[in-house]
């Protein structure tokens, strides 16, 4: 079933079980990664090789492995940006995955 603006017949805008797919495909690409704020104003984030390398304020330095991290468009990994970029991330793929695909 596709999403739209009304609520069709059978009592639905769109199948859940397509909700739950995309999630469960956005969950999978951050499961297990460093979660690395890559608009951070406080951090300096630095792409060497196939290494992250973050420097913080205070002079400490850290370095990830690239292939550990998941680097989102967010400034602070605080519990609202997170929502607000996997509810944006959500709607996007949800939208490109069911209703784009179908036109």
């Amino acid at each position: 079933m596709v999403g739209s603006d009304k609520i069709h017949d059978d009592g639905y805008v769109i199948d859940f079980g397509d909700i739950k797919k995309a999630a469960r495909s956005l969950c999978k690409n951050l499961n297990e990664f460093f979660i690395c704020p890559m608009k951070s104003t406080d951090l300096s984030i630095v792409e060497d090789n196939n290494q992250i390398c973050i420097s913080c304020e205070d002079g400490s330095k850290f370095s990830f492995p690239k292939s550990d991290c998941a680097l989102l468009p967010i400034t602070h990994s605080s519990a609202e940006e997170l929502s607000h970029y996997f509810w944006c991330a959500l709607v996007r793929l949800v939208y490109n995955q069911y209703v784009v695909s179908l036109q």
